[in-house]
């Protein structure tokens, strides 16, 4: 194993765990920044936020599903940053420091992009059954007739039975 596989064995396998942790939340109702708990729950894909650490038990205040969001850093300073879900829902976030707000972003852009390449490949592996089971009721020709087309291709390949023969039968 190289380093670099072990570093990404060691990364991916951190990114995989749950994440919380102290972040600011912009709010409109407030009209400013507000103390809340965040939990990033890799296996869901989910960014969810609380009051405080103590109420994370509880049902989240608010929460969004990170698959085709879009996580951008801000220019306004070195801790700011928002999340846009493909909903239209938008945090603007901020961390503690430069650090803090780079470790977050990552982790959720990280995330982000596992979700949304999941999305990406169950809509492709759906897509790619549903062709393979059109291929597959098509009219494939035989030596019997064509297949998927019943008793009539059958018929059609036969000729028109004859009314002795259906009065036999």
């Amino acid at each position: 194993m190289s380093v670099f596989d072990f570093r990404s064995n060691v990364t991916s396998d951190k990114l995989c765990q749950l994440f919380e942790g102290q972040l600011f939340k912009y709010t409109n109702v407030m009209k400013g920044w507000q103390y809340r708990w965040f939990v990033l729950v890799p296996e869901a894909g989910v960014l969810s936020y609380y009051l405080n650490e103590t109420e994370r038990m509880q049902r989240p205040r608010g929460s969004v599903h990170l698959a085709a969001a879009v996580i951008s850093p801000s220019d306004e300073d070195s801790n700011t940053f928002t999340v846009n879900s493909a909903t239209g829902e938008m945090f603007k976030l901020r961390a503690s420091d430069a650090r803090a707000r780079h470790e977050w972003v990552s982790r959720i852009r990280a995330i982000t992009e596992m979700h949304t390449m999941a999305i990406a490949h169950s809509e492709w592996t759906s897509h790619s059954t549903r062709r393979a089971k059109a291929r597959r009721g098509r009219a494939q020709p035989t030596a019997q007739g064509k297949k998927g087309e019943g008793e009539w291709a059958n018929h059609a390949a036969r000729g028109p039975k004859k009314i002795s023969d259906e009065n036999s039968a």
